[in-house]
């Protein structure tokens, strides 16, 4: 029973009915229509004997239709007898019944006319702006009556008015062929459905109208007009119900004048909207445009099209798709060339073609109307389509697109976009940013791309530039109290830099805040985030993800911001490979199945980051690696503390504490965000020649006031990127974006900026600084253990050994082998790049045009090392080398002889190995002298064979501090 319920249920729901409860007793039930919802204008019958079986009817349109379980082929011979006796007998107790009703009604009619009086006037006419004409009547209780009269002229039903136009039949009453006579001159007779439209038509042409009252009834009238008036010419008098589902109105009177041989006049309206018949259009354009169109009525085509809808699309099968504002449908004509509408899909319109740049990946740019009324745009590539379709149909359906269902219905969808013919053009783009002067956003563009229509195609529908509150709501509780707070500032201004990188021809790059926790790292992520957008799962981005993961997020934020939080969480080599490829633009190559390249992705873009410890860091973190000077330029490290003693903050606008502070930004930026970067991409769009070359301006100016001179040019890289945030900021302020006075953003830049040179260490080359700093270290560590001393009698056995040392002019000196300088001393440098500033500090000395030195004994070529190099004197770069200094007292040992390291209580002291504290450390110091565990330790003889020095500042990693001088 269950199962032939549902089966009812689909076929009256398919059939546009809403049944509500269905009860299957065989008894009529009336019910509302979809078009309808309100009213009870369709019936079904239904009966659950074997086979269930249905009958049902829309009294609107006329359609209607049966329905058994079982198709007729597979009944067996009792069950198609009973089925036809079930179907003769409901055929005559609705005959019977509807007999009975009839007559009663048509006594009831006749009992109301006799009371009712003549009509010389009554408001609905009045609100239609025509005249009451003979027969009708007014009822006792003021409504407008009109009598429907049958095939002998005589009244079978009434129909009532009321002053606003609510319209009712006498119950039980027979419609069917009943009509009202207007009675005019006797040429072209004309057919409407109205009583007001009958009028203006009488009041146009002066001819006789024939009122059949509904779009049903029109047919009935038409073949009893005919049959009175064989050689008459007729006219049907079409409503266009372009509003309504299937448009009954023209459908019908495409279809009773077919049948009778009749012309069809259908009204055209210069505004359509809320218009349909010939009455609208007397009253909105007078008779004169009536009596035109009328005039005009020709005979009509198998397939109607409406006025409206005259770029509805068809095939050269006969059907025809109309488009309307309740739906789309689709027309069928069948075998006696009648017209049959079918519910294809809710409304949804095709506004363009559409194409990439190269004319290729074909689609179309549709609107969807979902059930609480909004609209949504999606260009649709047309390969969805291949195969079964399910994948756009997936796609429209998550839209709100409601689609008729089974095979027909989806064939049906099919065939529209198939069959459709759209005029217009639109240009797809697959990722945001700047398409020439017009900038894509996943659900906006900025600008035109010389007049031509950009939509976002392929685009992750997960739309993080989301808008909250209105852009004063932002300036007030964000924007405001981010001023005097240089790295607040510096956020945002970074969020409106990206879409500038573009116009300014700026490389792509990000800025790493890196500090301890709980200093407002993430609080200033999340004011820079509220910039651009925010919502469900927020515009900030984690570190924690793939490089894959990453390629894709980054494709997303193209010519925007990316916020990525806490890079310590992401593994070494992740965050080595991220960098490079965030900075650089580009994302894999990769081949497609058949070997062909894929499109690679690539963006332009800022990015933000924080983290607790330095890219550098965070490379060498696994042992593995080191960071590039490339790399340290691209992601610009920024201590997160501001050095207030607030952590992050300088000024906290009123707050008790910065704990406080952040925490209201944190509520802050979730309550308001989205709102400037859209009103700076408005501008910006809109006068982009003028903003960019003020852009330009404000950076020079940046530069020349705040990088210093003979810096490296990596610095001046560098220097440009905090003149490409300035200069944003700066416009924003301009622009009213930002609520800060002139001069704040370029501030917070130049705070920031000499905040990175000072940790830095400098204005030299970054990898000059670590190179400088390698080699010093590796003099520290085997200076004395790796090198044979020249100038001493004892000639001691030298293990791995490096090279020579001996004094020349006074002055210890290193001769280094040169691929022990160049695969050990300069190990992953470049090696002539780091003798070459040696050279040039004189902390080598070089034969010109070699930076080695041709000896005689020993022979052959070395790099002449000087031992200020374990100082960090010689040269003037910028570079500081943050020497630890050590003071060498000299090496003494016993007589000839004894164990240990024997030499003259005279001899020179040529030992520079820092000494390292005794106890826990002596063999720290031992393996750290030697570089070997193969040699053997030396016991150490109190002022005769120790080694005594002066250490200003201990440098023994994780050693307690030092007393001034230590003996080992």
């Amino acid at each position: 029973m269950t199962s032939a319920v549902n089966a009812f249920r689909a076929r009256l729901e398919e059939a546009g009915l809403v049944p509500g409860e269905i009860i299957a007793d065989g008894q009529l039930h009336r019910c509302a229509t979809v078009t309808k919802p309100r009213s009870v204008n369709a019936a079904y019958i239904a009966h659950l004997d074997e086979p269930p079986s249905l009958w049902w009817l829309d009294w609107a349109t006329g359609q209607g239709g049966t329905w058994t379980a079982k198709e007729e082929r597979t009944l067996s011979p009792a069950e198609r007898q009973a089925l036809q006796a079930r179907i003769e007998a409901d055929r005559r107790a609705r005959q019977e019944e509807e007999v009975k009703r009839h007559a009663e009604a048509r006594d009831k009619a006749r009992r109301i006319l006799a009371e009712a009086t003549e009509c010389t006037a009554h408001p609905y006419l009045e609100r239609k702006g025509v005249k009451p004409c003979p027969g009708l009547k007014i009822g006792t209780d003021g409504r407008l009556v009109v009598p429907l009269l049958g095939e002998d002229g005589k009244p079978v039903s009434l129909q009532f008015i009321a002053e606003d136009g609510g319209k009712l039949f006498l119950a039980g009453g027979r419609t069917k062929g009943g009509y009202f006579a207007i009675k005019g001159a006797a040429g072209p007779l004309y057919i409407a459905e109205g009583l007001a439209t009958g009028l203006s038509i009488l009041e146009a042409t002066g001819q006789t109208v024939l009122c059949a009252f509904n779009a049903g009834n029109l047919e009935h009238v038409a073949a009893l007009a005919r049959q009175k008036y064989p050689d008459r010419e007729l006219v049907l008098c079409a409503d266009d119900d372009h509003g309504t589902d299937g448009n009954p109105g023209l459908s019908k009177a495409t279809a009773a004048a077919l049948s009778v041989g009749a012309s069809l006049a259908v009204p055209s309206f210069k505004e359509p909207a809320g218009r349909t018949d010939f009455n609208d259009l007397h009253q909105a354009e007078g008779l004169d445009v009536v009596r035109a169109q009328l005039a005009a009525a020709a005979k009509p085509e198998a397939v109607p099209v409406s006025a409206k809808n005259r770029k509805s699309t068809g095939s050269a099968l006969g059907n025809s798709f109309s488009l309307r504002d309740s739906g789309v449908f689709f027309m069928e004509v069948d075998k006696d060339g009648n017209p049959e509408w079918h519910w294809v899909c809710s409304p949804l319109r095709i506004l363009a073609r559409t194409r990439n740049a190269d004319g290729q990946a074909w689609g179309h740019l549709l609107e969807v109307l979902d059930p609480e009324g909004h609209a949504h745009r999606w260009a649709m590539p047309a390969s969805l389509m291949a195969g079964s379709g399910d994948a756009y149909r997936a796609e429209l359906l998550s839209l709100g697109l409601g689609i008729a269902p089974g095979l027909k219905g989806k064939q049906r969808l099919d065939l529209f976009f198939s069959t459709a013919k759209v005029d217009g053009f639109a240009r797809c783009v697959d990722r945001i940013g700047w398409q020439g002067n017009a900038f894509v956003l996943p659900d906006s563009v900025y600008g035109e791309q010389a007049g031509e229509l950009i939509v976002p195609q392929g685009i992750p529908s997960e739309n993080p530039f989301r808008q909250k509150g209105s852009l004063e709501e932002w300036r007030e509780h964000v924007g405001r109290v981010c001023a005097g707070n240089s790295r607040l500032v510096l956020a945002v201004c970074t969020a409106l830099a990206a879409p500038l990188l573009e116009p300014l021809g700026q490389e792509s790059g990000g800025l790493h805040m890196v500090g301890g926790s709980s200093l407002g790292k993430t609080t200033a992520l999340r004011v820079a985030g509220s910039v651009c957008g925010g919502g469900p799962g927020g515009f900030i981005k984690q570190w924690r993800a793939t490089d894959n993961g990453l390629e894709s997020i980054a494709a997303a934020h193209c010519d925007a911001l990316l916020c990525l939080d806490e890079m310590g969480q992401a593994g070494s080599k992740v965050v080595s490979e991220v960098a490079y490829m965030l900075a650089n633009g580009q994302g894999k190559g990769r081949a497609s199945r058949d070997g062909q390249a894929r499109k690679v992705h690539t963006w332009r873009l800022l990015f933000l980051s924080t983290g607790e410890i330095t890219l550098a860091d965070k490379v060498a973190e696994d042992g593995r690696g080191r960071a590039k000077a490339g790399q340290a330029v691209r992601v610009v490290d920024i201590p997160a503390d501001a050095g207030a003693g607030l952590g992050l903050f300088e000024a906290l606008h009123g707050c008790e504490s910065a704990d406080l502070f952040a925490r209201q930004l944190k509520e802050a930026s979730a309550n308001y965000y989205g709102t400037p970067l859209r009103a700076f991409l408005q501008a910006l769009a809109a006068d982009r020649d003028t903003l960019t070359r003020q852009g330009r301006e404000i950076m020079h100016t940046f530069e020349t006031d705040n990088c210093p001179e003979g810096a490296d040019g990596q610095v001046r890289r560098v220097c440009g990127r905090f003149a490409l945030v300035a200069a944003a900021g700066e416009l924003g302020v301009s622009l009213g974006v930002l609520p800060w006075p002139a001069g704040e953003a370029s501030k917070a830049a130049a705070t920031c900026f000499k905040a990175w040179v000072e940790q830095r260490g400098g204005t030299g080359a970054a990898e000059v600084t670590a190179g400088l700093e390698q080699v010093r270290r590796f003099f520290q560590a085997h200076g004395a253990a790796r090198f044979e001393d020249l100038d001493s009698e004892e000639h001691r056995a030298v293990v791995n050994r490096a090279g020579y040392r001996r004094r020349e002019n006074g002055e210890a000196v290193f001769l280094v082998f040169p691929e022990v300088f160049r695969q050990e001393v300069c190990a992953s440098c470049n090696h002539k790049m780091l003798a070459g500033e040696l050279v040039r500090r004189g902390l080598i000395e070089a034969q010109h045009p070699h930076q080695t030195r041709k000896l005689r004994n020993p022979a052959g070529r070395f790099y002449v090392v000087r031992a200020a190099i374990l100082s960090g004197d010689g040269g003037d770069s910028g570079d500081t080398l943050e020497p630890q200094r050590f003071e060498l007292s000299p090496v003494v040992g016993k007589p000839s002889g004894d164990s240990g390291d024997t030499r003259p209580p005279d001899a020179p002291s040529l030992a520079s190995v820092p000494s390292v504290p005794s106890d826990e450390l002596t063999e720290w110091g031992r393996r750290e002298a030697s570089n070997t565990n193969d040699v053997p330790s030396v016991p150490s003889v109190p002022n005769e064979n120790s080694i005594s020095a002066t250490i200003r500042p201990n440098t023994a990693p994780g050693c307690e501090p030092l007393p001034d001088r230590v003996t080992i």
